[in-house]
């Protein structure tokens, strides 16, 4: 099982208007730094409103923002990473943006970002 990755799709309406997501396109350009960490990750990208069945159904309706990396079961968990993952449903989680890019440089052997 892969590590997976959800993202919202480019372009949601919410309201009114059209959207993209900051967060979900910075993820989506170190994947195109690094494409070969896409290949490592079950990249899901879902439409914007809530409830968000397939998150729900896997962690509960906590933890709806995305980005969000849930682990796969037999993901490290290096040490400098012990307190940003939660846990949700027996799923090891992590919601920051952030810290999601550096656990997947981290953990893929790339560059930190700066």
């Amino acid at each position: 099982m892969l590590d997976i990755l959800f993202l919202f799709k480019p372009g949601f309406i919410d309201g009114n208007a059209r959207w993209f997501c900051p967060y979900s396109a910075q993820v989506v350009g170190f994947l195109t730094y690094f494409h070969e960490v896409r290949s490592t990750l079950d990249v899901r990208e879902i439409d914007f409103p809530k409830p968000r069945k397939e998150i729900v159904e896997m962690i509960g309706e906590e933890f709806q923002s995305l980005p969000l990396l849930i682990l796969a079961k037999r993901s490290p968990i290096p040490k400098e990473f012990e307190n940003d993952v939660v846990t949700a449903r027996g799923h090891r989680i992590i919601t920051d943006t952030k810290v999601i890019l550096r656990y997947l440089a981290t953990t893929r052997n790339l560059p930190l970002p700066h």
